[in-house]
């Protein structure tokens, strides 16, 4: 057994270090782990992106996701960013955010995904999502770097016949971009 497709997209937008933006509980209380108000915005668009209305939820390259993963908080990595981004897309579908991986898990994650069947949707950490497409992939493909500056794109991985990598711009929000990386 192994998932059909595998989409990767970073969380949703956070708070800079300029200190324009603070993040915020669901609740609307300050809080540096969690989304900006932009974040949340982007974390509800995902929803239609990922299960548009009136269609059984395939767009070509992006499907319905059948099983969700984000990054367990620990004492090391404290974000709630990624599991705050697939949070409303988990209510609406009924789906559980599995969080059973911590950043640094990435090999443990792959091996996880790699068991799993369907269409798989993981919200990560930017600078640990090149490390889960070489642990899935079993270095057969090279992800380009994911750009500090970047909340708007989603990696899609095929495993047949052989890997395949994908870029495909969210343009869910102003200012998103239609370039690739």
């Amino acid at each position: 057994m192994a998932p059909r497709k595998i989409m990767i997209i970073r969380h949703a937008e956070r708070p800079m270090d300029d200190g324009k933006d603070q993040g915020v509980r669901p609740d609307g209380t300050p809080n540096e782990n969690f989304l900006t108000v932009r974040g949340w915005q982007r974390a509800g668009a995902l929803v239609r992106l990922f299960c548009p209305l009136g269609t059984s939820g395939a767009q070509g390259t992006i499907e319905r996701p059948t099983s969700l993963y984000a990054a367990h908080p620990d004492d090391k990595h404290r974000s709630h960013r990624t599991r705050s981004t697939l949070q409303p897309l988990a209510d609406l579908t009924g789906l559980t955010v599995n969080i059973d991986h911590a950043r640094g898990e990435e090999a443990e994650l792959a091996k996880a995904i790699r068991d799993q069947a369907g269409v798989v949707l993981i919200a990560w950490e930017h600078k640990a999502i090149h490390e889960i497409v070489t642990a899935l992939t079993q270095s057969a493909i090279n992800a380009p770097v994911w750009p500090d500056d970047r909340f708007d794109m989603i990696f899609v991985l095929t495993p047949d016949p052989a890997w395949r990598l994908v870029q495909m711009p969210q343009q869910l929000l102003a200012g998103d971009q239609a370039s690739i990386f």
